[in-house]
């Protein structure tokens, strides 16, 4: 079986290296499919290059397609209709069996080549409730054109796919909600997870952890908290360093990592707070850095607005924290966390007031720092439980076995 990969990827995302490459690559490995990936991305030029690296390492064809910075009415309207019979033409030309878009104008590029394309196979990767998280974070209007057209793109993808994959059973049963079909809808979804290489996410030993730990100037018994990840207002940033400041006055030898993208937005978030000056350290790391400085943690951050769009995703973060043996603390109503995530390994909170902050700051220092090496096991057990690769490899494999299943006219589906 021979897939094609279609993403369509905004500016200083990269997803396709860090998440779904080694996924794919295990997948070959098992023999479930071999993968071509056609990219769609700005600043295209600046990033194939890394990209192109680590798909030849992964054995896989890639390619990438400038989207440019024309109004995105006019980028979207034209790349969908000439990304599709751009993707027939590849799709033909490869031999393809399986369309994989991830997202909504990627599906609406396969939409139009499936017209094109006999026998081959739609599998809809629904990763997030695209258009409703422009409605929450992106200015869009629900009764938009813009909105309106991406969830008619959305339903038909949907209807269409012989097969479709999301990130959280709460997606899954949205979609099914938006359909003219729920119970289809539900038969032919799988719920996949963002797994990491747990090879790699681990907790290390205490001489590693401690080593990490002098590289960046804090010393072994100190206290660590760690945040990775981009600052925009839906994180609450301003949130986080309210629960910085709580701690200092109870631990002054507190220590922050902020591993992030932005790093001129954290410093701009610490620059009037004296109190932090001293214990943050701010850090724009290569991916393969990232392990070793969140295992030297303990605790690591994951807050996010609640809102529709955030019940369909699954914060990468939280896996890669807890594989690492690190806790989280972290926003309530985000994806399936909170059948996930307990207080063996974290502590969730619907709404982050004062209270809440102080809450979490009594379970850090009483409950965390006191038991560390327990809650390090019982974090790594569920990080591998629920967020490691080997775990989303699963997933994938089910729904490309379920195609399988479905192309074979005596086969009985599920």
């Amino acid at each position: 079986m021979r897939t094609l990969y279609i993403t369509w990827d905004g500016p200083g995302t990269n997803y396709l290296e860090s998440l779904f490459l080694p996924i794919f690559q295990e997948l070959q490995r098992r023999g479930t499919s071999r993968f071509s990936i056609q990219q769609y991305a700005w600043e295209s030029e600046s990033r194939s290059a890394s990209v192109a690296a680590a798909a030849v390492n992964a054995q896989m064809r890639y390619r990438v397609r400038d989207v440019g910075w024309r109004p995105q009415s006019l980028v979207a309207g034209g790349m969908m209709l000439a990304g599709g019979l751009g993707v027939a033409h590849v799709a033909r030309r490869d031999r393809i069996d399986v369309l994989m878009p991830r997202s909504i104008i990627p599906a609406a590029m396969s939409l139009v080549a499936v017209r094109f394309l006999r026998d081959v196979k739609l599998l809809y990767d629904a990763d997030g409730l695209k258009a409703d998280e422009r409605a929450d974070f992106g200015g869009w209007r629900r009764d938009g054109k813009m909105y309106r057209l991406f969830r008619r793109i959305e339903n038909a993808a949907v209807a269409r796919a012989d097969g479709i994959v999301t990130r959280t059973r709460h997606s899954r049963d949205i979609l099914a909600e938006r359909s003219h079909n729920p119970s289809a809808i539900l038969a032919k979804t799988t719920v996949t997870s963002n797994g990491k290489n747990s090879a790699l996410f681990t907790i290390g030993d205490k001489q590693a952890r401690a080593r990490t730990r002098k590289s960046i100037g804090v010393s072994e018994n100190a206290p660590l908290v760690v945040y990775a990840g981009s600052l925009g207002a839906q994180y609450f940033p301003e949130r986080m360093v309210a629960f910085f400041e709580r701690l200092l006055r109870v631990r002054p030898d507190t220590h922050v990592l902020w591993l992030t993208g932005t790093p001129g937005v954290a410093r701009s978030l610490i620059a009037q707070r004296p109190l932090l000056q001293d214990a943050c350290t701010i850090k724009s790391v290569s991916p393969g850095d990232v392990p070793a400085l969140l295992a030297s943690a303990d605790l690591g951050l994951a807050f996010r607005a609640r809102c529709l769009s955030q019940q369909a995703v699954a914060p990468i973060k939280v896996g890669e924290y807890l594989l690492c043996g690190v806790p989280v603390f972290g926003s309530a109503g985000i994806g399936d966390l909170d059948s996930q995530i307990d207080n063996s390994v974290g502590f969730l909170t619907a709404v982050l007031t004062d209270e809440a902050l102080d809450a979490a700051v009594h379970w850090f220092l009483d409950e965390v720092l006191r038991q560390r090496e327990r809650f390090r096991a019982r974090c790594r057990a569920v990080g591998l439980e629920h967020f490691s690769l080997e775990r989303s490899a699963d997933q994938y494999q089910a729904a490309f076995q379920e195609l399988q299943a479905s192309a074979c006219p005596n086969s009985v589906s599920r």
